[in-house]
């Protein structure tokens, strides 16, 4: 049985809250304030893969530590609460900075808050999936609560891509050769996500498992003794005369 460090736990699960907080707020502001600008177009373009990249990594590495502390009952209650903390940063950050940078956000409030926290269901339901899977799996190898984590995203991925696949072709009777390439990218692109996100998960667990030292005996027997080297080799036997002894 792998030794995970409680500590090693609770601060990961703290720094990828503050990592989500710092990019869902911090880049979130950025590409707000140069969102219609087409001299920076490029700028707004690559920002805005950076935060979904480095949000996706962050949402799949707290999976892996929500699956660690329940599988292993190590700070159940705090990590998860830390961990339910930081799937809500997103949606909060996002409301904010809808507020403050959309004019028309008092006019129709409900249509940017629904579009924004109907997100949080998907990430509920993940949540859920790794909770339950890490308490009938526990003994089976913590592995096997990632590889449940990701099938369960990788199911929702696909059926929201297959949604937005029929609308498409609701509208579009007859699509170009570029976008059906695009429409098989798009369900290609799930599954490499959910092997990405099951090797970072994997990751996090070596990070997260503690080195246990070599025993000191171990060393002490594969190493020769110096006492026993200096001392001299004991003499032999003297030989018999074969002379009786004289009364």
């Amino acid at each position: 049985m792998q030794k995970i460090s409680p500590a090693r736990l609770f601060y990961a699960a703290l720094i990828l809250w503050a990592a989500l907080l710092l990019v869902s707020l911090g880049l979130g502001a950025a590409l707000y304030s140069i969102s219609g600008d087409v001299l920076k177009e490029w700028l707004y373009k690559t920002l805005d893969f950076v935060s979904s990249l480095l949000s996706l990594a962050a949402f799949f590495a707290l999976t892996a530590v929500l699956g660690i502390s329940r599988y292993y009952d190590i700070f159940r209650l705090r990590v998860t609460a830390v961990c339910v903390a930081a799937l809500l940063t997103p949606q909060i950050s996002s409301t904010i900075l809808v507020s403050v940078f959309q004019s028309d956000f008092s006019e129709q409030p409900g249509y940017y808050l629904l579009s924004i926290w109907v997100e949080l269901i998907f990430g509920g339901i993940i949540f859920a999936a790794v909770i339950i899977a890490a308490e009938l799996l526990r003994g089976r190898g913590v592995r096997k609560v990632f590889i449940a984590a990701m099938a369960v995203w990788l199911l929702l991925s696909l059926s929201q891509e297959l949604i937005t696949t029929v609308d498409f072709l609701y509208e579009i009777k007859d699509p170009t050769a570029g976008e059906k390439v695009s429409i098989v990218t798009a369900y290609i692109l799930p599954a490499v996500q959910a092997f990405l996100g099951y090797v970072l998960s994997c990751a996090a667990l070596e990070l997260m498992t503690e080195k246990e030292p070599v025993p000191a005996a171990a060393d002490r027997q594969s190493e020769p003794n110096p006492t026993e080297a200096a001392e001299p080799p004991a003499l032999p036997p003297k030989p018999k005369t074969g002379k009786k002894q004289r009364r």
